[in-house]
């Protein structure tokens, strides 16, 4: 015979009062269940167990909603406009640049922004003497040591932040290419066969002749992550290795194969997580992955570009495309799973993209439009990350405002 003790008993007499029932749980606790209530009864040893047991069913139904929730999420984005003429000196965005501090610097049809993430100020000299040369800012290049240079119709500005004191170049006028190789010089081309760069040391320019490179052919020219130089053209490329002598720090260009090759007349180019993306002229976009030298078909953007718009900019996000266009906005690649092929969409923009970068420290991508502002896209499958205390090794240089710790013990359930 069982041995029944004192609480047993208390329990049973409860039990036939009440109409409730007892069961027992496979960790061996004891559940009165009394109508839609139940009351856990166990040894303290069991506790645990117990609390497990009786929560169990409850996180299983939370994760399944929480893996729900994600699923739902993986298309949605957020697109939030940051910056508009209320703010700005003008809406109309030509160029956007970051720097490595943060600050994002917004050329516009009418002079010169910068946006600190919370307030956004117009940029002044300090004197009527040092003065931008033209109020649309065409171009915008940082290359490093607080050194910023702008493009304008009229001239070429180099900025020194250290000092707020403005050099102009007047050779440099009207229409030309300008970029930066991975040491922060400064390459422009305006004439054919000729390759300028900014001697750091002499504080000139200096020209290097080439040969094969029609201005009215070029489309842009970037240099990749070995410091190669790209001058691509509409029916071909230049590929260039930089050579530096240690003495003078003069730059000399020695011709390289660059291995892409492609038979359709070029309309754009741009550079981005070292491959090449170019849209020929029956708007086929494909990637030139440089390292593994493979071309790949993206799409055909034909159906979804006016016979009179133009691409201004193309970067990837993650598997996606941007493509800026300069009359009606911005379009999205997204790949789809299994099939491998893109979705075209357009995002909520009803006005002309002139300028598409994505942020050096955070996980969006910055747009600048033809009279709304600036717009900051993110997708919160990418911009709301996990990770592993343990594991964390990022660089924090700013204050933490919150953290919030999860701690995961749905494994134990099992």
């Amino acid at each position: 015979m069982n041995k029944i003790s004192f609480c047993d008993e208390n329990r049973e007499k409860r039990n036939a009062a009440t109409g409730s029932r007892n069961t027992k749980s496979p960790c061996g606790a004891i559940i009165n269940q009394t109508g839609t209530h139940s009351y856990i009864y166990s040894a303290p040893k069991k506790c645990w167990k117990v609390f497990l047991y009786a929560m169990k069913k409850h996180c299983i139904l939370l994760f399944f909603c929480c893996l729900n929730l994600l699923m739902n999420t993986a298309g949605a984005y957020n697109l939030k406009q940051v910056a508009d003429k209320e703010y700005m000196s003008n809406s109309s965005i030509t160029s956007l640049c970051q720097d490595d501090k943060g600050l994002m610097w917004i050329g516009t049809c009418d002079g010169l922004n910068i946006y600190d993430g919370q307030e956004i100020e117009e940029f002044k000299t300090r004197d009527k003497e040092d003065y931008l040369s033209g109020n649309q800012i065409d171009n915008i290049i940082y290359t490093g040591n607080d050194t910023y240079w702008f493009q304008t119709y009229y001239s070429l500005i180099r900025l020194d932040r250290k000092t707020n004191s403005i050099t102009r170049f007047n050779e440099f006028q009207k229409l030309f290419l300008m970029n930066k190789d991975n040491h922060g010089t400064l390459f422009i081309i305006k004439d054919t066969n000729c390759i300028y760069y900014f001697h750091k040391k002499e504080g000139i320019f200096k020209k290097i002749n080439v040969t094969g490179i029609p201005i009215s052919d070029v489309i842009t020219f970037f240099f990749d992550k070995n410091n190669r130089m790209w001058v691509m053209m509409k029916g071909y490329n230049r590929c260039y290795d930089l050579q530096q002598d240690p003495l003078t720090e003069n730059i000399t260009l020695v011709s390289q194969k660059s291995g892409l090759d492609h038979h359709t007349p070029l309309i754009c180019s741009f550079y981005d997580d070292a491959a090449v993306y170019y849209v020929d002229k029956e708007y086929n976009l494909y990637a030139f992955h440089i390292e593994s030298k493979k071309n790949e078909f993206i799409a055909n953007l034909g159906a979804n570009i006016q016979a009179h718009d133009k691409i201004s900019s193309i970067v990837k996000y993650h598997d996606s495309f941007f493509v800026g266009l300069m009359m009606d906005g911005v379009l999205t690649l997204e790949k789809q799973k299994g099939s491998g092929e893109y979705q075209i969409q357009t995002l909520p923009i009803n006005s002309g993209t002139f300028s598409l970068i994505k942020d050096r420290f955070q996980d969006v991508v910055w747009i600048g439009t033809d009279g709304q502002g600036v717009y900051l896209y993110s997708n919160p499958l990418y911009s709301i990350k996990s990770v592993v205390l343990n594991n964390y090794t990022e660089k924090i240089e700013r204050p933490v405002r919150a953290l919030l710790l999860v701690v995961v013990f749905l494994a134990h359930l099992f």
